[in-house]
């Protein structure tokens, strides 16, 4: 991705590594933050999603890509993944509870090759709104 920004010459794009729960980086500063097929992996997604909200701006847009809730035991003991993915009512309540509000939902299904059940990949799309 880096490569990619540098190579296109966008001044004003910048990829940084730092703990996703805490970041060193200013409050109120981000225009966008994405948080892209990780939270599944955390025992408290709530703790990622108030740090993105800390970061954006009022109005700022927070976009998650992560998977609907299903039962699909394998990506937890092979894939180490901590939750079976989200419901929209979860994902709602954990935005809600930090000031942002849901402006776009989209579900995108799949059918998985290892087991008889579809895995849904969702969009959120959400806006800071204090």
């Amino acid at each position: 991705a880096r490569s990619r920004i540098d190579s296109l010459k966008l001044k004003k794009c910048q990829i940084r590594y730092s703990d996703i729960t805490n970041t060193s980086f200013n409050g109120n500063s981000a225009d966008l933050v994405v948080i892209h097929q990780v939270l599944h992996y955390f025992d408290n997604p709530y703790d990622v999603i108030k740090e993105a909200s800390r970061l954006l701006k009022v109005n700022g847009e927070l976009f998650i890509v992560d998977f609907s809730s299903h039962s699909i035991e394998l990506l937890r003991s092979k894939y180490s993944h901590r939750r079976l993915g989200f419901s929209s009512d979860q994902m709602n309540e954990l935005l809600k509870n930090n000031n942002i509000k849901v402006i776009e939902f989209r579900e995108l299904k799949r059918e998985s090759e290892s087991t008889d059940e579809n895995l849904t990949v969702t969009l959120w799309l959400g806006k800071k709104i204090k």
